[in-house]
């Protein structure tokens, strides 16, 4: 069952695609595909902004992981001592650089300076 639709870019008609016939608005030129790319990812980035702050710093795969695993949240509290998101947030994101750097042999032990976190209350 294929129709035909109005290009949400050029406002051609078009015949959708048998795959895509419940979610198809653009045509297949290169124009309106650069129009629907451009919208998808307007949209991602105005998601991201309207998020809990985990994304900012994060990548939204790593933001992901982490709400859908508060106990590294809680972890990562304790460890640093502060439950302000937006400090866990940049605790995460420099143990994933580092970590990544670590993978990659690109970390220089002496020009690093670890990560230090604050003192902990009733440990």
């Amino acid at each position: 069952m294929t129709d035909n639709r109005t290009c949400r870019s050029c406002g051609r008609e078009f015949l959708v695609e048998r795959r895509n016939q419940m979610r198809q608005a653009f045509c297949l030129r290169p124009e309106c595909q650069l129009q629907r790319r451009t919208e998808n990812q307007r949209k991602r980035r105005s998601e991201s902004k309207k998020d809990d702050g985990l994304t900012s710093r994060l990548k939204p795969s790593e933001a992901a992981w982490l709400r859908k695993n508060p106990m590294i949240i809680g972890l990562v509290s304790l460890l640093i001592g502060s439950i302000d998101i937006k400090e866990i947030e940049a605790f995460c994101a420099a143990s994933s650089e580092r970590g990544a750097r670590i993978l990659e042999g690109t970390l220089q032990d002496d020009a690093e300076k670890p990560i230090v976190p604050k003192e902990t209350k009733g440990f």
